[in-house]
């Protein structure tokens, strides 16, 4: 059996994300840490759902199922920087999220349910991660990064011998459900 014929049947770490453009990036950048491990910018995004090690015919179900998620586009603002010291992150954060982001979160965690992929039961709390292994942080509010997230991606957690990297492996767009009638 090739090689790349092995990695296909292979499970896959798998998460739901939303994606920044590079415009946001670049806005991002400024409350980048000196303290703690770095994220790459390339890594940034805020899970949606965390969904771990992923067998290739639950992921075929995750896509097909996000592909029919009807939730409209929506905007946020980045308005808060902060940390937990005990995981050791350093965040960025919505002081409030928005009613739509959190019908996404809920909708895709009942996709991978219904796939049996087992789901973590903390409550949800949508961030952007800027570093890890830091000390902590006082909360402090920033000036509003505005986020309009028109899309969601399904994305590959790949660690290697030089740390970990994301990739994007499907994207689809946000959108109203189909009117009735």
């Amino acid at each position: 059996m090739a090689a790349d014929q092995r990695d296909r049947q292979r499970p896959a770490r798998l998460f739901f994300a939303l994606w920044p453009e590079e415009a946001l990036r670049r806005q991002i950048a400024a409350y980048q840490q000196p303290a703690g491990k770095a994220v790459t910018p390339a890594n940034w995004h805020i899970t949606l759902l965390f969904l771990g090690a992923v067998a290739p015919a639950q992921q075929q179900v995750l896509e097909r199922e996000a592909a029919a998620v009807r939730v409209p586009p929506f905007s946020l603002q980045l308005d808060r920087l902060g940390g937990w010291r005990r995981a050791g992150i350093i965040w960025l954060a919505p002081s409030t999220a928005p009613p739509a982001l959190l019908e996404l979160h809920q909708r895709l965690k009942a996709i991978a349910t219904a796939a049996g992929i087992a789901i973590e039961t903390r409550p949800y709390r949508p961030h952007l991660t800027l570093a890890r292994q830091a000390p902590a942080v006082p909360l402090q509010e920033i000036a509003p990064i505005p986020w309009a997230a028109s899309e969601f991606c399904l994305a590959e957690s790949i660690t290697d011998h030089r740390g970990a990297r994301y990739v994007v492996r499907q994207r689809w767009p946000l959108q109203e459900a189909a009117a009735a009638g």
